[in-house]
């Protein structure tokens, strides 16, 4: 075959191969998606995140990608086993998301070698809508991170983000209203917890959360109160009547106020005990509790509080609430046991509170021991 004769026909294959519609293979791409498969394990954290993130994209390449990303969900770098989970579940259609903070890479491994792994996705885009799911869930798990780790501001960022892309999650609307609540934004927190009782009336945090907002607004203005009340002695010290009513007037205002937002708080509490499907009746049972202490009310602080702990006696605080009550009703024997409650659960009552209450019960006969190891 002469020279000319085979470049002729080599253009006429390359002509007809064009033709056909087969493409020359996506040599960037391919590139992009081996560095990626080498950066997940990097000794970089930065390296490890970003890989991550980018193997989501790479469907033709699924088959190599979901094992790596299985074993990045034990990354010790908080945000790799996060966008790890984002692309696992754009990859394959389950929701990683859901497993939260915990991920559970040993399940995920079983499913994937002994159940999956011939079942690979086809190549194929993910439709917007799931896409965007994805990310909702991504940014909802990175704000609750963050609001952990008491980053509020931009916690609040990533909740919005994630109603943004998926309005229809009751959760994102609460998460968003307890970084407002925590920004002391309290009516757009108000108004998250109210979208997301309405998508889902048996969600019991919005409602703990909505009482919380009252609560705390109630608990401003009572500390709001204890300012006027300390202008008023100094007015009143002072001669000057004028200031000292004024500064009356406004105390009995905030004191007014506060109560009629504690019963706002109770009224929201006792929806979260009436609706309860998540077990966190004992959370609302000691905000009630706490309410009733804050007004002074000790005899009905005692039944909420108790009610808590039967519900949940492993929380520290409620043992600790109860001690203070129990001790300004001087029932010195059952404070005593709530701080030994507290001991036993590896807590640290006050060191002062404690030789209290231990005094008082050696003033009265009894034999305090020592304390729980």
């Amino acid at each position: 075959m002469k020279p000319a004769f085979r470049a002729a026909l080599a253009g006429l294959l390359l002509a007809a191969l064009a033709v056909g519609g087969c493409k020359p293979k996506d040599q960037a791409g391919e590139a992009a998606f081996r560095r990626a498969m080498r950066d997940i394990k990097s000794t970089n954290q930065a390296e490890r995140a970003t890989a991550a993130t980018n193997l989501g994209k790479y469907r033709e390449h699924a088959k190599e990608a979901i094992p790596a990303l299985i074993a990045a969900l034990k990354d010790d770098y908080t945000w790799v086993p996060i966008y790890a989970a984002g692309s696992l579940t754009s990859l394959t259609e389950k929701d990683f998301i859901a497993e939260n903070a915990q991920f559970s890479p040993e399940r995920w491994r079983k499913w994937w070698y002994e159940e999956a792994k011939q079942k690979v996705p086809k190549a194929t885009p993910a439709d917007k809508q799931s896409i965007e799911k994805v990310r909702a869930g991504v940014a909802n798990t990175q704000g609750e991170m963050l609001l952990r780790g008491g980053g509020a501001l931009p916690a609040a960022t990533k909740f919005m983000e994630a109603v943004r892309l998926d309005s229809h999650v009751a959760r994102y609307h609460a998460n968003l209203g307890l970084a407002m609540l925590t920004l002391k934004d309290y009516e757009r927190a108000l108004r998250c917890f109210d979208t997301a009782m309405a998508m889902d009336p048996k969600f019991t945090d919005a409602y703990l959360n909505k009482g919380g907002v009252y609560s705390e607004k109630a608990g401003d203005l009572r500390a709001a109160a204890v300012e006027h009340e300390a202008a008023m002695r100094a007015a009143k010290a002072a001669g000057d009547a004028p200031t000292e009513r004024a500064e009356r007037q406004k105390l009995r205002e905030n004191l007014l106020d506060a109560e009629k937002l504690e019963d706002l708080a109770i009224n929201q509490f006792e929806q979260a005990i009436a609706r309860d499907e998540q077990g966190r009746r004992w959370a609302a049972h000691l905000e009630i509790g706490r309410i009733y202490k804050r007004r002074g009310n000790w005899e009905q602080a005692v039944g909420p509080l108790e009610k808590a702990r039967e519900l949940n006696g492993r929380e520290i605080t409620i043992h600790a609430e109860l001690a203070l009550t129990y001790y300004a009703l001087d029932q010195y024997f059952h404070a005593w046991k709530e701080i030994q409650a507290i001991e036993e659960l590896g807590g640290k009552p006050d060191p002062g509170f404690r030789k209290k209450v231990e005094d008082r019960v050696r003033d009265m006969g009894g034999e305090p021991g020592k304390a729980a190891s």
